[in-house]
């Protein structure tokens, strides 16, 4: 699982780095887009051990501070009682607003809001069962600008999961890396 995460985010900063040599001068433009990859993990919590995952988030940035975009996110964890796991996809709209800080660093906070689609798998009592239920909550981050078109970043994401059926409501944090291009 280490190696996987190591090459993973290896890639990450690799197709980073390409893609903001192809992509023109967005920092005099009023509006630019971006696509940001991302691997991230999830802490154990409510009965599920820790998780991995990865996402990818796609938008515009309006003015260099607001960014308005579609998130989706795919991770699994393994129960930390008895056999099965939750696999859970994320899709959420998210506003951040850009902290630039210095020459070379960004701070970012913001809000998101979406569903959250899950399936429990041969999990006694919830056997492959599947739900879908509102999400929300918060995020914080900072970033390292590399050039006009690309950063690498670090941040966190607190996520409130509504609850549905016979599971109960969740909380959940993701800690990630990532890497944004502005084209």
């Amino acid at each position: 699982m280490k190696k996987q995460i190591a090459l993973s985010i290896l890639a990450i900063a690799f197709a980073g780095s390409a893609f903001a040599q192809l992509s023109g001068d967005v920092s005099t433009r009023p509006v630019s887009f971006y696509v940001k990859p991302s691997v991230f993990w999830v802490p154990s919590n409510n009965g599920l051990d820790d998780g991995f995952g990865g996402a990818i988030s796609s938008g515009a940035i309006f003015h260099k501070h607001h960014q308005v975009g579609l998130d989706f996110a795919y991770f699994e964890a393994d129960y930390d009682k008895g056999p099965g796991k939750m696999k859970f996809m994320p899709l959420t709209t998210s506003y951040q607003y850009l902290i630039p800080f210095g020459k070379c660093f960004q701070a970012r906070a913001g809000v998101h809001a979406g569903a959250m689609f899950e399936k429990s798998k041969d999990q006694p009592g919830i056997r492959n069962k599947s739900r879908t239920a509102f999400t929300g909550g918060a995020s914080l981050g900072l970033d390292w600008v590399i050039n006009k078109n690309a950063s690498l970043g670090v941040g966190g994401k607190w996520m409130y999961v509504d609850e549905t059926n016979d599971l109960r409501e969740r909380n959940m944090a993701l800690v990630g890396l990532n890497c944004a291009v502005r084209f």
